[in-house]
């Protein structure tokens, strides 16, 4: 039945993974950043799978690598195999299932991590790691088959190719110190008397918000900007700065600290989606069920 693979040089598994390694990264430099050895034998790895295949797996566009429709296709065939057999091989020693999530750092410190003591997930008897990432970075690695399931924004996922179930919504609001904020202060008092803190001036959310300020009439103060918004929420927990954050940081929020609401918050709101790739369900026995339970989990956290 598979002879045909077998008559011919040139495929491997070490040969397929650098293809998904290179194309993961963007560049053969890039998966092997200074070691030229290294660099030499996945380009002639690639070589060889073309040579093999007979078609072109991908093409130089400056100093980054581009794969061809077929080199996409390859590295999604590729993905999907090893996933089923890292799987197979963790049944065979009686470990536990392993799952990967990835989502943006806050949505994991206040959203995941509270769900993590649910009964739902306690009894699933499974390991999981967490990768940081925004919310196209949690698609790309979803359709990759780089990780497992994903929380990330609506309006940027790929339907066609990705599930997904709805969970909790985030709205926005200023949260300020309670010794921070004088009677029948407003919110434009606030920014215009107070330092506020939030994502930084790098970040899609930042260009957002300042722009609905900037609709408004409205300018911060005294502004700072953070890497993240578990960030943000530790320099106002220093009692000295008003911060912008999402509602989820609440969970960690006592009664010293005003929630202070705007129209202009509204523009800011992000429906959010748990997504994962149908493929997984094909080679993963057992992952609906962990799927059903995260989502459960997920829903009783935002309820």
């Amino acid at each position: 039945m598979f002879e045909s693979l077998f008559q011919d040089r040139g495929l491997s598994l070490d040969r397929l993974r650098t293809l998904a390694e290179v194309s993961r990264a963007g560049s053969i430099v890039g998966a092997a950043p200074g070691d030229a050895s290294r660099q030499s034998l996945f380009s002639r790895q690639i070589k060889e799978l073309e040579e093999f295949f007979g078609v072109s797996l991908a093409y130089r566009a400056g100093r980054k690598l581009k794969l061809t429709k077929e080199g996409r296709e390859l590295v999604a065939v590729s993905n999907e195999f090893f996933v089923a057999l890292g799987d197979f091989r963790r049944r065979t020693k009686n470990a536990a299932c392993h799952f990967i999530i990835g989502s943006g750092e806050s949505l994991l410190a206040w959203l995941v991590a509270p769900a993590l003591s649910s009964p739902e997930l306690r009894g699933q008897q499974a390991s999981l790691s967490y990768r940081n990432m925004r919310s196209r970075e949690v698609a790309g690695a979803l359709i990759d088959m780089e990780i497992d399931l994903g929380i990330l924004r609506r309006d940027v996922l790929p339907s066609s190719v990705l599930e997904s179930r709805e969970a909790p919504a985030v709205s926005y609001a200023l949260y300020v110190p309670r010794e921070m904020m004088p009677e029948k202060a407003d919110f434009e008092w606030l920014i215009r008397n107070r330092p506020v803190v939030s994502l930084d001036e790098t970040t899609a959310f930042y260009k957002k918000l300042s722009g609905n300020l900037a609709g408004a009439g409205l300018q911060i103060t005294s502004f700072s900007g953070t890497p993240s918004f578990t960030c943000a929420a530790s320099m106002m927990k220093s009692r000295a700065f008003a911060a912008i954050l999402p509602d989820l940081a609440e969970i960690d929020l006592d009664e010293s600290f005003v929630r202070v609401e705007h129209p202009l918050f509204h523009a800011l709101h992000r429906d959010l989606v748990i997504a994962w790739n149908p493929r997984l369900l094909r080679v993963r026995p057992g992952v609906e069920r962990f799927i059903n339970a995260f989502h459960e989990a997920i829903r009783k956290r935002g309820a």
